[in-house]
């Protein structure tokens, strides 16, 4: 599994390894890699899975609420890390579900 950075307002296209094999550890490597690169982030968008492809894109929210040009994607991911980001992004929405019906029953 690696990381590509694609960067295109900067024209830079960057690839890192990834040394660990955990949902947790990715991560961890993905906000070290904004970090890095200054970028501002806000938060995260639902990420995009292609199981056909075995590849996850990551995009984020900047300071001005925008989502940013550049994004990350994981490439060659396990099929266990896919089922753990189609579980995650199913938990989200059925959060997201809960609050808005709590906030229309209030």
């Amino acid at each position: 599994m690696f990381l590509r950075l694609y960067d295109r307002i900067n024209d830079r296209e960057e690839d890192y390894e990834v040394s660990v094999q955990s949902y947790r550890g990715m991560w961890g490597t993905i906000d070290e890699i904004i970090r890095r690169h200054h970028y501002s982030c806000v938060g995260y968008i639902v990420p995009e899975i292609n199981r056909e492809k075995h590849l996850v894109t990551i995009r984020w929210v900047e300071n001005q609420k925008q989502v940013s040009d550049s994004f990350i994607e994981v490439h060659e991911c396990e099929d266990y890390l896919l089922d753990v980001f189609e579980r995650n992004i199913r938990h989200h929405e059925e959060r997201r579900r809960n609050r808005d019906e709590f906030e229309e029953h209030a």
